[in-house]
């Protein structure tokens, strides 16, 4: 079992907090550029806000790492990081 890179985990429950913010600034970036209508601009940005929460909120009951160990249990299995 070799500990987390940068301390890191590779684990996708770990990763949707930030692919959200990214679509996130990507809805706001197409409307901006008029490829998005605002209307439809307008009903996916408080959906992805919704999403993001309620990732934040089970982020905290994942049990894929053993905290304060700093080693990923998913990352184990698979004898390093997880990609």
């Amino acid at each position: 079992m070799e500990p987390m890179k940068s301390g890191m985990c590779g684990c996708m429950c770990h990763k949707m907090l930030s692919l959200l913010v990214a679509v996130f600034g990507l809805v706001f970036l197409l409307g901006n550029l008029s490829i998005l209508t605002q209307g439809a601009v307008m009903v996916i940005w408080p959906v992805l806000v919704i999403a993001a929460g309620l990732t934040k909120m089970m982020k905290s009951k994942c049990t894929c790492c053993s905290h304060g160990a700093g080693m990923c249990m998913n990352c184990a299995k698979d004898g390093g990081m997880n990609k």
